[in-house]
């Protein structure tokens, strides 16, 4: 075997005997096609300048622009471009630094009836800011028949009514993080009862000790072995009404708790993050 050289290109020369054998590691070089499909999604805003019809490309082409316009966070400044490139074969999107709009999310939830998965963080860039409405948005869920994850960060357009648009039409989610959601409020606690999630983020939220004491031996207690409710104003007496036999994994770093003695000596979890 020879030994690997600073100009080894992924290939490898095979000795034995007086044969020679050239192998090939398999994906050790991007393909033509990879390279260039990369190059037009670090572009594709410019599209727009140029007039390119981006809804006549071929959908597996659509589909890894916009996979890779996501993986490497360049997000959308354009609604156009975006609504061109989705197609119904979309199961994941995650907006990072990237405008969402309503006429965005009212394409999402017309086109895409089996998607798993949707994230939308809030953008710091003055560019790309999140402009939809809370009616868009609700109007967008309540297609979102097959959604298993969900998260919507740090955004004033969730509000309980979100919650209860997600507790009627999301029947198969798993997770939900509505995490720096201020408007998510104590009044959500009868559209999460319902709920069977496994995963659930309210950090910096405004739930309270009602909210907790509300869900007490709810469906969503039953179920959940993440939660996080980091920051948010509750105390001992309200997170003892956790299912502390069945959490996994908690999160209440900043909420006012003097020691661990509400926890039963049953519960089991793995992890526990909290602060004095």
């Amino acid at each position: 075997m020879m030994p690997k050289t600073p100009f080894d290109f992924g290939y490898k020369i095979a000795i034995k005997s007086n044969e020679c054998k050239l192998l090939m590691r398999k994906h050790s070089l991007p393909t033509l096609y990879r390279l260039c499909i990369r190059v037009i999604a670090r572009n594709v805003e410019q599209s727009n300048q140029d007039n390119w019809d981006l809804s006549q490309l071929p959908s597996t082409i659509k589909i890894d622009l916009l996979q890779l316009n996501m993986k490497l966070s360049i997000g959308f400044s354009n609604e156009n471009i975006f609504i061109q490139l989705l197609t119904p074969n979309v199961t994941q999107l995650v907006f990072r630094s990237s405008i969402v709009t309503d006429s965005m999310l009212d394409c999402i939830g017309e086109r895409c009836k089996y998607l798993q998965e949707l994230r939308i963080f809030d953008s710091k860039d003055n560019g790309k800011q999140l402009e939809m409405s809370t009616d868009g948005l609700n109007k967008c869920i309540k297609r979102l028949k097959c959604v298993k994850a969900l998260q919507i960060a740090g955004s004033d357009k969730v509000t309980d009514k979100t919650v209860e648009m997600i507790s009627q039409s999301c029947r198969n989610l798993e997770s939900l993080w509505l995490n720096d959601c201020k408007n998510v409020t104590d009044d959500s606690s009868d559209y999460f009862k319902s709920m069977q999630l496994n995963d659930l983020n309210l950090a910096n939220t405004g739930v309270t000790d009602k909210w907790l004491s509300e869900l007490a031996n709810s469906t969503l207690m039953e179920s959940l072995r993440d939660i996080c409710l980091k920051n948010c104003k509750l105390s001992q007496d309200g997170l003892r009404n956790l299912n502390w036999n069945r959490l996994e994994n908690v999160n209440i770093i900043g909420v006012s708790i003097r020691d661990l003695s509400f926890i039963p000596t049953t519960a089991s979890y793995k992890t526990l993050n909290w602060s004095v």
